[in-house]
Formats: C-alpha cells, structure tokens, sequence
C-alpha cells in the first residue's frame, strides 16, 4: 500500500511538473485489504509524496518561467527586425497551455522587459549608424563628381538604395550637410581639373576670342567706321549725279549715306549690330502671298516657314536643352542659332540661283528646291557655310531634308555631296 500510494501521488502535476506522467499502479487485492492498508500507511505516504511534489512544483515553476522569458525574450529582442543588424525577427511556437503562457507570461514580463529594452536600444543605434552611414556613401556616391566624364573623377554613379522611401528621405535629411560638403570639396577638383583638362577649350578658345575682339577693336572698327563714312560721301554727293536719269534722284541709298556721313560711320555701324542681334537682313522681304502654281513662290514659303522654326529654336532634329536655352542667348548675346545660318546662307543662294534662271513667276521645274540642290550656287553655299563645328551633328544634311524631304541623294552628283566640311 506505501509503495502503491507513493507511486501514485509523488508526482500530482504529470506531465506538467518535471517528473513526468503519472502512473496508473494497478493493485490486485481485495477491496478491504486496500483500504485497511492504506490508511495505515497514509502517514508514511504524505511525507514523501509532499517532498516529492514540493520538488516538483518548484523545478515546474522554474521550467515554466524560464520557457516564458526565454521565448518572449526571443521575440521581442529586435522589434526591428530586417530594419536593425540583429536579422530578421522570429517567431517562436509554444505548445504549452494557454492558461500556463499566460501566467507565466505575465511573471516573467518584468525581466523580458528590462533585458528585450537593452537588447534593442543596442540594435537601435547601431542600426541608426548603420543607415547614417549608407546614406551619406549613396549620395555623396552620386554626387561626388556632378560633371562625370568631362572631369578626372569618371563616370558618374547611378543612385542605388534599395531601402524604404521614408527611410531614404531621414536618413538623407541628416546627412545632407556632410554629403553638400564633401561633395562640395570633390566637385570643385573636378571642375579645377575639368578646367585644365579641357584647356582647348577652357584657355585657348576664350584667349582667342579675346585677341580677336581687340585686334577687331584696334584695327576692323576705325577701318569700318571710315569705309562707312566715305561711302556715305559718295552715295550722298557722287553717286545720285552719276546715276542721274538711270536710278530716282532721292532714294533710301542717299538717305543712309547722308545719316553715314553726318554720323561718321557710326549708323552702319549701329545698322549692323541690329542685323546681326535681330537676325535675317531680308526677313521681311518674303512675299505676303504664296501664288498657286508658282514654284518659286512656293519654295520661298518653305524657306519663311524653316528660318521661322530656326529663330524660335523649334526646328526638328535641334536638341531640346538648345531649344530652351536660346532664347536666353539670343536675349543677352544676339547669338543666333547655326541652324538659323545655314538656312540664310541657302536661302540667299537660292535667290540668286532663281535670278539667274529666271521664270518667277511661272510653275517651271527648274526652280523646285531639287533643282537648286544641283546647281553651282548651292555648291558654292556648301563651301562657304561654317554650320558643320564639332558637337554641332550634321547640320546641312537635317536641313536638306527638311527643306525636301523626298530629294533623291542619289541622283545628286559626288560633287554635290551632303556631307559637311570641317575647316
């Protein structure tokens, strides 16, 4: 009966203490004998079995509560989880009774408290150094040498960052006095460096626009100013008597060599710049009209349309970024556009191919733009134009092809080749 009875009460919690299951003793006397026994041997069996159980109780206890804080504390140490240096956060599984996670739980919270608030401030700072660094490396990388390949420092980078937006938005706001330094300090050595790098363009070119503009001041401007005087003398005094019964005594030649010479040549100088900063000197010289059936009507329209286009920096194949800017040279500089000059120049050619073929005013091929791709005056335009500069792309051939888009280059002549030349 003591072996029994203690066999049976030693361990009450089973399988939730430490001792395991409890057993199931089966004992094959008789009732009475059961009975009788066993309350003799109660005694004896209390005392054990309170030891036992008390032993198992306490070591229960301790399981229960260091299960608890060992998973909460596995869940709860990097509350950041992929955002921390700590990895990805994980999730444990507890098949313990609800009941015993809960009380457990709750006992064992204090200390998964203090010892998760340890373990993810340590992850916080690091991982708040950790993205401070990938932001300031990731745009001062893009933005170390703006320039790229016309500088020392190479290409430029891409800007890679596969993290979250708002993340690259703190970070960046944080960093952005460090990177605008840095990228200050290198982006001046490259631009230094592109300077000299880039000399012939940076040192020589400006030194000899610089030399021109005062060999243009010391010798063209006082040689100019008097051309311009005495040919004003003569226009105003000679010339009306020696074309007298040819041309109308008074005209506008006679009135601007009039204003020439009273102004010693500083009207044609005036007449000039407003040319050149205005743009074509014939461009109101285009008919109001375009006639049908007159071909060199027609081609002169084309011509109007095309220096339209080219003055407001919207002729096809021009770079956007030239478009927007050109408004702004032209505004300060009177630049105008090589496209612009090209088609003056052809269009000046033009005319004088169509004066010497004559017939204005009929439909006559012979003054169609594809007859005057393969004339002499053309070829001579060709020879003359400046449009075909380094960077500048192939300039005529775009405004052939604008002007007649369905000429035939190949029943043009060799000698009347498209392809511009480099002086």
């Amino acid at each position: 009966s003591f072996g029994y009875n203690v066999a049976r009460t030693f361990n009450l919690l089973g399988t939730n203490g430490i001792m395991g299951a409890r057993q199931s003793i089966e004992d094959g006397r008789g009732l009475p004998a059961q009975i009788s026994y066993g309350i003799l041997s109660a005694p004896l069996v209390a005392i054990p079995a309170f030891f036992t159980n008390l032993v198992d109780g306490i070591c229960a206890f301790t399981k229960n509560f260091f299960l608890s804080f060992g998973y909460n504390v596995a869940r709860t140490f990097n509350l950041l989880g992929s955002n921390g240096i700590m990895g990805e956060r994980r999730q444990i599984e507890d098949t313990r009774n609800p009941i015993t996670q809960d009380i457990y739980g709750l006992l064992s919270a204090p200390l998964v408290l203090v010892t998760s608030a340890l373990t993810n401030l340590v992850d916080g700072i690091a991982a708040f150094c950790k993205n401070l660094w990938l932001s300031l490396a990731r745009n001062l990388r893009c933005s170390f040498n703006l320039i790229g390949r016309h500088g020392m420092l190479g290409e430029r980078l891409p800007y890679e960052d596969a993290r979250g937006k708002p993340a690259r938005l703190f970070y960046g706001i944080l960093t952005l006095p460090f990177v605008v330094t840095a990228a200050a300090v290198t982006n001046c050595i490259g631009a230094i460096s592109a300077y000299f790098k880039n000399y012939k363009t940076t040192i020589l070119k400006p030194a000899k626009l610089i030399a021109g503009a005062i060999a243009f001041a010391v010798i063209s401007i006082p040689t100019f100013v008097v051309r311009k005087t005495l040919k004003g003398f003569y226009n105003l005094a000679i010339r009306p008597f020696i074309e007298l019964g040819k041309r109308p005594f008074f005209s506008m030649r006679m009135l601007r060599g009039g204003l020439n010479l009273v102004t010693l040549g500083l009207f044609g100088a005036g007449e000039a710049i407003f040319k050149a900063a205005t743009g074509y000197t014939n461009r109101f010289g285009f008919p109001s009209k375009i006639l049908p059936n007159n071909t060199f009507s027609q081609v002169q329209d084309k011509f109007r349309q095309a220096i339209l286009l080219a003055m407001k920096g919207r002729f096809p194949t021009v770079p956007d970024w030239q478009q927007a800017a050109r408004p702004l040279f032209r505004g300060i500089y009177g630049m105008r556009h090589t496209v612009e000059e090209t088609l003056k120049a052809l269009h000046d050619a033009y005319k004088i191919y169509a004066k010497r073929i004559g017939c204005m005013d009929s439909s006559t091929e012979a003054l169609s733009m594809h007859s005057f791709f393969q004339s002499n005056e053309y070829t001579t335009a060709r020879q003359n134009l400046k449009s075909a500069r380094q960077g500048e792309g192939d300039i005529l051939t775009n405004v052939v092809s604008y002007l007649n888009p369905h000429v035939n280059f190949v029943d043009v002549p060799a000698e009347y080749n498209l392809t511009p030349i480099n002086k």
